[in-house]
């Protein structure tokens, strides 16, 4: 559903071409990959609050954007791809087409992007046996995102992995590629290995039959130089026959 205000102005070279102001949301959505036919992205609702979107100028800001009930799934098909690959294939482009000319700047300003209630799944299909993990449930927020990046996002992401397995991501990011910064803190508590029996048996010869897995790991960047501090933890790592 879309509600809101639009405006086209063509004889007004002082101001926008296009600008539009108010509110989008997409309810009870889900998106299939067509390698592994999983589903790629599902949600009970998006909400996209506060827009304001101008063309020639470009620029755009929002609000709040607020998912509720997604979950999205990264899945490697029995050949090995991945089912999101399905998405990027790219055309070749006409014998002698000039190559398009840069992209016009289109900065963008979001307060808040909003997790609710969310949930990743991956899975293997490329081994035997299978791998499946999963993400249970997600909450948290990205604040004051820019693109092209020049302030710091904040991040504070808590959910669990399982019910007796937490985790957190929290800290602040600056996007940008030529001159990125991360003050970043990851920590796991208790997570239960023995799903990733099947890379054990691959790579290592034998099934995992226990272990936990902990960590708290911290990571800086700025001015490209990389400061960490790693604390990981393993307990009663326990291999098959």
């Amino acid at each position: 559903s879309v509600s809101g205000q639009a405006r086209y102005a063509p004889r007004n070279p002082a101001g926008p071409l296009v600008q539009f102001a108010g509110d989008v949301s997409i309810a009870r959505f889900a998106a299939m990959d067509t390698v592994t036919y999983h589903d790629l992205a599902k949600w009970d609702d998006l909400s996209v609050r506060g827009i304001q979107l101008a063309l020639q100028t470009n620029a755009l800001t929002v609000n709040e954007v607020k998912f509720q009930g997604l979950a999205t799934s990264l899945v490697v098909s029995s050949n090995g791809q991945l089912g999101v690959q399905a998405l990027l294939k790219e055309k070749p482009s006409p014998a002698g087409q000039v190559s398009a000319a840069a992209p016009t700047a289109f900065p963008i300003k979001v307060a808040a992007v909003v997790f609710e209630k969310c949930a990743f799944h991956a899975a293997d299909q490329s081994l035997q046996p299978r791998f499946s993990a999963s993400v249970e449930e997600f909450n948290g927020t990205i604040r004051d995102l820019t693109l092209p990046s020049l302030g710091k996002a904040r991040v504070d992401i808590r959910g669990k992995v399982s019910a007796l397995a937490p985790f957190e991501v929290t800290g602040s990011v600056t996007p940008d590629a030529k001159n990125p910064f991360v003050d970043m803190k990851l920590v796991l508590k208790n997570d239960d290995l023995t799903p990733f029996s099947p890379y054990s048996e691959k790579y290592a010869g034998y099934p995992l039959n226990k272990g936990k897995l902990s960590f708290d790991l911290s990571y800086n960047i700025a001015s490209r130089q990389l400061k960490a501090a790693n604390i990981i933890a393993i307990d009663q790592l326990t291999f098959g026959a």
